[in-house]
């Protein structure tokens, strides 16, 4: 069972299997082994419920190892909960919980998280102290740090030589790199990756199809899609295809992004109809936006921001009439609160 609970790593796997584990742990008198706390903890955590696992936290008595702790900040940092992940962090170091490479980089993802330099400053000179500076981890957690605020040059400095660097450390910088709009940069540093090594993989390919949709290079993205398929054999995942519509779409290749969204090998979900969407606005084109909002709309009948968004198009085409009164009627039933400015009217 607790292979099973190890196994729930997304919040409709927590629905479907791992709450119903749990009820089955309690009326089997699991409850308050540790062993299967601590596994509960981490489902929770992984899945983003963050107050289930931190009431099992906090009934715990042992929990000077912090691995527990660890766990939490961690999630907390990739699910966007920073400030609930440095609190955790603030909480272990005052109850005098061992701080090692683990927690300092969680520490780190949770400034990452909140954009906080200056606190990642401090906690950066507290890892000096430790002499945690040179674990390959935390080096990763504090260049990922000091980039995505904006510090490169900070970055820089920690960038261990080339023959030295993980994919990680490859990932963050191609990211960065990417994030703040330096195309030229990502490529070189992708390039050099794949002259010293490691493999790039999907992550990596993230990023640097992000640069390209950045950059408004769709032939260099479609070349590095094609590259990371056909070439290296790695899987396109839902973040790739995402990166692929929104590069074809503002680019103006409405048709081609309409052909890659019907040959995806992985389930369009909402983004990629939004992508579309906003594409349609940005090129005045009424029938693929219907498209995208009709698709969206089987996802998720009550989503009011599909209404919107199309009600953006058909403003932006001069075409609001073509669907003013069904838009109107529909928006009334649902009792969506419409934007004036948003959907064009006056």
């Amino acid at each position: 069972m607790v292979n099973a609970l190890g196994a729930c790593t997304a919040s409709q796997d927590l629905l479907l299997f791992g709450m119903p584990l749990h009820a089955h742990m309690i009326s089997a008198g699991f409850e308050l082994d540790d062993f299967v706390n601590n596994s509960l903890l981490t489902m929770y955590s992984k899945c983003g419920d963050f107050n289930s696992s931190r009431f099992i936290f906090d009934r715990l008595e042992i929990k000077t190892s912090g691995f527990l702790g660890i766990t939490m900040i961690a999630s907390k940092a990739h699910h966007f909960h920073g400030e609930d992940a440095l609190k955790l962090f603030m909480e272990m170091q005052n109850e005098g919980v061992e701080l090692d490479q683990f927690s300092l980089s969680g520490g780190l993802a949770a400034c990452t998280s909140l954009a906080s330099v200056e606190e990642g400053q401090q906690l950066h000179s507290l890892i000096i102290k430790l002499g945690y500076e040179t674990d390959l981890h935390v080096k990763n957690a504090a260049m990922d740090m000091y980039g995505k605020s904006g510090n490169i040059d900070d970055m820089l400095k920690m960038l261990p030589e080339p023959s030295r660097r993980s994919r990680q450390t490859w990932n963050i910088m191609i990211s960065v790199y990417a994030r703040h709009g330096d195309f030229e940069k990502a490529e070189k540093a992708f390039k050099q990756m794949l002259q010293m090594g490691p493999k790039p993989d999907y992550v990596t390919f993230v990023s640097l199809l992000a640069a390209c949709n950045h950059a408004g290079l769709a032939d260099k993205g479609q070349d590095y899609y094609a590259y990371m398929t056909s070439e290296l054999g790695i899987p396109p995942r839902i973040e790739h295809c995402v990166c692929m519509v929104d590069l074809l779409g503002r680019s103006g290749q409405l048709a081609e992004a309409e052909k890659f969204v019907e040959n995806m090998p992985v389930k369009p979900n909402d983004l990629i109809w939004r992508s579309l969407l906003a594409s349609s606005r940005i090129h005045k084109n009424l029938e693929t936006g219907k498209k995208a909002a009709q698709c969206l709309l089987k996802l998720d009948p009550s989503d009011d921001s599909a209404y919107v968004l199309l009600s953006n198009v058909c403003a932006t085409t001069g075409r609001w009439e073509d669907l003013e009164e069904k838009l109107r009627m529909h928006m009334k039933s649902i009792n969506l609160k419409k934007n004036q400015h948003a959907v064009g009217l006056k």
